[in-house]
């Protein structure tokens, strides 16, 4: 490598980062970059925290990106495209890597519950649908699947788990740090 290598590599690495498509297609396209001078994982999970599908999908094309590549780490990249609440993102990592519920489940838990606490109604949606969240699933780390979103304020996440799940008085029953249990907002 020379020094003018590591430095397009360089700036391919902060042009990913920033989510700037154009810049990106002319430093690969002068500088001949391949995906030998950046590692795929980041290539994508870079692309998807810049939240530009159009990046996501030029590099997923240019440097060959595998389903092997959208599973490192445990579907990283599906995580944090639905933390983010970017659905158009997690609708096609889904379908261009051919993800599966097996895959969501991997990490599914923790992007759930990062999603509702976060309000993302949209993706909160689309991942119990596609990936057949069950409720036990959805409840996995929460003290009641109504808790955080009902303490960030999340009305309509509220109404839609507790009309999905069919959740009665009883399902949203919690226990307070001295052991009596309260009942958790429910609608």
């Amino acid at each position: 490598l020379t020094m003018e290598d590591v430095n397009s590599a360089q700036a391919l690495h902060e042009a990913i980062t920033q989510g700037h498509l154009n810049v990106c297609q002319w430093l690969i396209q002068h500088f001949g970059l391949t995906r030998n001078y950046l590692n795929s994982d980041f290539v994508l999970n870079a692309a998807v925290d810049s939240g530009n599908l159009a990046l996501c999908q030029y590099l997923a094309d240019q440097f060959g990106l595998t389903p092997e590549d959208a599973r490192v780490r445990d579907n990283v990249a599906l995580h944090n495209a639905a933390c983010n609440g970017n659905l158009e993102l997690c609708q096609w990592l889904t379908n261009y890597f051919s993800l599966t519920t097996q895959d969501f489940k991997e990490r599914g838990q923790l992007t759930l519950y990062n999603v509702i606490y976060r309000g993302h109604l949209d993706v909160c949606k689309w991942c119990i649908d596609q990936f057949d969240v069950t409720l036990d699933e959805a409840k996995a780390g929460n003290r009641s699947l109504l808790y955080n979103p009902a303490s960030h304020g999340h009305l309509a996440m509220c109404q839609y788990l507790a009309k999905h799940f069919q959740l009665s008085a009883e399902d949203v029953k919690i226990s307070d740090h001295t052991g009596s249990t309260i009942t958790a907002l429910y609608t």
